[in-house]
């Protein structure tokens, strides 16, 4: 802002005290400075305005963006990609729809998309499994860019197993109960049966502390151990729609 210490913003007049009124022309500092105090807060409001302008359009862009993140068709949605056929390549992942509300999806991957221990140290804690770490860091990174990692549900767990009361509420869907695998996840040493596959729930086994439960290859409720490394992964998750 301007000072009226020396001379007279309107005529030059060099001033040797602050007066209110220059005594050359007339000019009023006070009222000068009043003036300059009201446009600089225009301009400031202008700026804010404008601001909040963009990032209401950059939201909208976002949200344009997000609906972009999977293909659906019916009760089918195609969203991330991961290995199918082998290592050296990649699709967008099948998902299966369990459940709607409120906006968002409850989801299953329609393939068995890999072959992993449920935990390496022997334990049917799903809270400090191997399985749970490598679904929300491994397997989350692999298969989600930055941008599609913001279609997830708020929740801890981006991604998890279903646990048997999931399983219970939805295994009459067919895709839930009969699960086909990748080609890749056979080549990561999924047991094979008959075309089919075992695959863990997150559950614990009141059996021992080394069993969970799964669904075995004939889609039945089943016990296994924990520290086999054939049985396959389904990830689940929320995803806002």
């Amino acid at each position: 802002m301007i000072k009226f210490d020396v001379y007279c913003p309107e005529c030059g007049y060099k001033c040797t005290n602050m007066t209110n009124v220059c005594p050359s022309c007339g000019f009023g500092y006070y009222a000068y400075k009043n003036e300059l105090i009201r446009k600089e807060a225009e301009k400031e409001e202008l700026i804010k305005k404008e601001l909040e302008k963009k990032e209401a359009e950059e939201s909208k862009n976002n949200e344009k963006e997000q609906k972009k993140l999977y293909l659906r068709n019916k009760n089918k949605i195609y969203f991330g990609n991961y290995y199918f056929n082998n290592a050296a390549d990649q699709y967008p992942i099948e998902w299966d729809i369990l459940e709607e509300k409120d906006g968002k999806a409850f989801i299953i991957s329609h393939y068995i998309l890999d072959s992993k221990t449920f935990d390496d140290k022997g334990s049917n804690n799903y809270e400090t499994s191997y399985i749970r770490k490598w679904l929300n860091e491994t397997f989350y990174n692999i298969a989600f860019n930055d941008v599609e990692k913001g279609i997830f549900d708020n929740i801890e767990d981006k991604i998890f197993l279903l646990s048997i009361k999931e399983y219970d509420d939805y295994h009459t869907f067919d895709n839930v109960k009969h699960a086909e695998s990748t080609n890749y996840a056979e080549e990561q040493g999924l047991l094979m049966h008959n075309k089919s596959a075992c695959w863990w729930l997150r559950s614990a086994s009141d059996k021992s502390i080394e069993h969970v439960y799964g669904i075995n290859n004939e889609g039945v409720i089943d016990i296994f151990n924990v520290n086999h490394n054939d049985y396959g992964i389904r990830p689940a998750c929320w995803i806002k729609l």
